[in-house]
């Protein structure tokens, strides 16, 4: 049997109900193994199985299923009662034109009779509510019919008994004042779905390109990689590339948020996304436009989208239990009273009220909008979260564990050289530069650079020592120059001078050592400060390193960092990760690719750049900006978005238990609670996503 296929098609959702109901037609279609419809994501991921359906089959059934889907909940108020479709969004329009001209009737005592004994500001208030109510009441029907408490039924049910009871105010205000508060959730869930496609917007539909001596202007997706790009000062870039002419200063603050403008010449890479400053720039593409390291960040955003945080799933489980719960107080409400002998009318005016209380929509949508304003903050300022649960749990960290090579450090080694008392420094450094002539070695490099200023001497018999070293012979005598273990297996000379245990690399003949050399992997100019801002936020730092316990104990106090670990193969860096876990959260910080084990057995995996595709697969969260001064930005994010959606949550849910209480006791009225209970709390969630999106990083 052939492995299933996945395939994602967009789709129109405003709810988690729209997209369990889109989910349940989907898998009608013969041949599909599994559907996962993602609120507010806008897509809908399906796996099929190509024995029993073909690719365009299967294609095309799913993406009619989904139209249909979407065409039916817009027409027929999709069991909910949103204002999304234009329909819906017209006759909110209307009503709230109705009930806005029959309360001002109402408060100015206007009371025109039209016919018997319906007056004027009945007559528009009664309007409204057919007008605003209809697709509540049609949605409220197509649930009734499939079995299904929808919100729309209690609504329906609220606004329909108020009228009964003569209230005609407050069932006006119930469904006017409802529809606005599903309108404003709607927007939100459509601001949601925006966030990575307000990414994509930074990039330009065509580029300037070179074609037989000729500029054409393109459609980028017509750009072929390998082709040169004319970027003039002002132009955002369509694609990615290395530079071949020219030197400007591009602001790359789209991809890696970083404010300051970086400085470009030949053989430096630059991005789709990035805008030139000044010079002119050719540019020779290096990916295609859908393969951009913008286009990749898009991606990472929309499918983080899809990943629920712990806390949203907690947050379903109690909305699914809510609703019934308050349905059965309210049931309740309407009843007892009645048997024990209590006037009906106030009673059932109560119930009704707690219906409207009963609609969870507030607090559902809380966190999703939240968290879909920090993605979008993030990705702002050059930092790729591939899910909310990741969110969640850096915003949980307590420990930071960072490798060393490459991530507290940059990676490119320094030399010092030492020589013994017989010798002097120069002449190490002769000897060493003559045998490292032809060196692609990084500590070869290392001594070079060292050695720029001296002429090396010609060198016969020059011989590799895989794994070891190197030999030749300078001015007739032969030249040793590699690590301690060299000298003792070749039983040269003796290895014990005072200095020794601080050099990677030695240098000596036959009969006696002549120097060696210290080397040092440059520390990030960045890493001392954001060591010491991880103390700040509470946050404990760890280095895990494979190199020698002197070499990370020098670079550990360069930074600020407390706790070493050194000498670590990587199934060590495993071990060590998984005793810090029993201390709280940890976070592992590397270059994506040498410390992969290493960032999947943490509980957060932060991968430092974009450069490489593997490297942006290997982390949970990406700093595409390649530095680290994006984890404080990453972690201070985490806990503010947090923060807030408990905040949200802590309020709707307040707001709604202080209407129920009140309702109970005959405190408050439909319109109260509508727009206390609903549109409130809707109103909150909204402003403090917008709030939250809005925000600057602080360096």
């Amino acid at each position: 049997m052939a492995a299933a296929i996945e395939y994602t098609v967009p789709i129109e959702t405003h709810c988690s109900a729209c997209a369990r109901r889109m989910e349940s037609r989907m898998r009608h279609i013969g041949g599909i193994a599994s559907v996962r419809a993602e609120h507010p994501e806008g897509r809908a991921v399906v796996r099929y199985d190509p024995d029993r359906i073909s690719s365009s089959q299967a294609r095309a059934a799913i993406e009619r299923v989904a139209a249909a889907t979407e065409h039916r909940d817009a027409h027929r108020g999709h069991g909910h009662g949103h204002g999304c479709s234009h329909a819906a969004n017209g006759f909110l329009l209307a009503a709230g034109a109705l009930w806005i001209l029959g309360i001002g009737l109402l408060l100015s005592r206007t009371n025109v009779l039209l016919f018997g004994p319906v007056s004027l500001p009945n007559a528009l208030l009664t309007l409204a509510i057919l007008i605003g109510g209809w697709p509540v009441f049609r949605g409220a029907w197509t649930s009734l019919r499939k079995g299904r408490l929808g919100v729309s039924v209690l609504i329906a049910v609220a606004a329909i008994g108020a009228a009964a009871l003569g209230e005609l105010f407050e069932a006006a205000s119930l469904v006017v004042l409802f529809g606005a508060s599903e309108w404003l959730e709607h927007r939100t869930s459509a601001r949601a779905r925006r966030v990575a496609e307000e990414l994509l917007e930074e990039t330009p539909d065509t580029a300037v390109v070179l074609r037989d001596g000729a500029e054409l202007v393109l459609p980028v997706e017509a750009v072929e990689v390998g082709e040169i790009m004319v970027v003039r000062p002002g132009d955002r870039l369509g694609l990615d590339g290395v530079v071949q002419e020219g030197s400007s200063w591009v602001d790359e603050s789209a991809i890696t948020g970083e404010s300051l403008p970086a400085a470009k010449q030949p053989g430096d890479a630059i991005y789709a996304g990035s805008l030139n400053r000044e010079g002119a720039l050719e540019v020779r593409t290096t990916r295609e436009a859908g393969r951009s390291t913008i286009a990749r960040i898009a991606e990472l955003v929309s499918q983080a989208m899809a990943r629920r945080p712990r806390i949203q799933r907690v947050v379903d489980r109690f909305a699914r239990v809510y609703t019934p719960m308050v349905v059965g107080v309210a049931a309740c409400t309407a009843l007892l009273p009645v048997l024990l002998g209590q006037p009906a009318r106030p009673w059932i005016m109560r119930a009704l009220t707690l219906l409207v209380v009963s609609c969870p929509c507030a607090f559902v949508i809380s966190l999703p909008a939240t968290l879909a304003a920090a993605l979008h903050v993030g990705a702002r300022n050059g930092l790729v979260i591939k899910g909310g649960e990741f969110l969640e749990r850096a915003a949980r960290t307590r420990i930071v564990s960072f490798d060393k090579t490459g991530t507290l450090t940059t990676g490119e080694l320094t030399a010092e050289a030492i020589a013994a008392r017989e010798t002097n420094t120069d002449g190490v450094l002769r000897l060493a530069a003559s045998l490292e002539a032809k060196s692609e070695h990084a500590i070869g490099a290392a001594i070079l650079n060292l050695a720029s200023d001296i002429d090396p001497r010609p060198v016969e018999g020059f011989r590799a020592l895989p794994g070891r070293g190197v030999r030749g012979v300078i001015d007739g005598e032969e030249i040793f120059l590699g690590k301690p273990a060299l000298f003792a297996q070749e039983a040269l000379a003796a290895t014990d001078l005072p200095w020794q245990d601080d050099c990677a690399v030695l240098i000596g003949t036959h009969t006696h050592v002549l120097g060696g050399f210290r080397l040092f992997d440059r520390v990030r100019d960045e890493s001392p400060a954001v060591v010491t801002d991880l103390d700040q936020l509470g946050i404990r730092s760890v280095m895990l390193t494979g190199d020698r316990a002197a070499a990370a104990e020098r670079t550990a106090r360069t930074v600020g960092i407390r706790e070493t670990h050194s000498d670590l193969l990587p199934e060590d860096k495993l071990s060590v990760i998984n005793e810090l876990r029993s201390d709280g959260v940890v976070c592992m910080v590397g270059d994506g690719i040498n410390d992969a084990p290493a960032l999947a057995a943490a509980d957060v995996g932060v991968a430092m750049g974009l450069s490489a595709a593997t490297t942006a697969e290997a982390g949970d969260i990406v700093l595409s900006e390649g530095g680290l001064g994006g984890l404080p930005k990453l972690i201070r994010l985490a806990r503010r978005a947090f923060r807030m959606a408990r905040w949200n949550m802590i309020i709707a849910f307040a707001l709604k238990a202080l209407v129920a209480v009140l309702a109970l006791f005959g405190f408050t009225s439909l319109a109260l609670a509508v727009i206390v209970g609903d549109v409130g709390a809707t109103l909150l969630v909204t402003a403090n996503a917008v709030r939250l999106s809005r925000a600057r990083l602080a360096p």
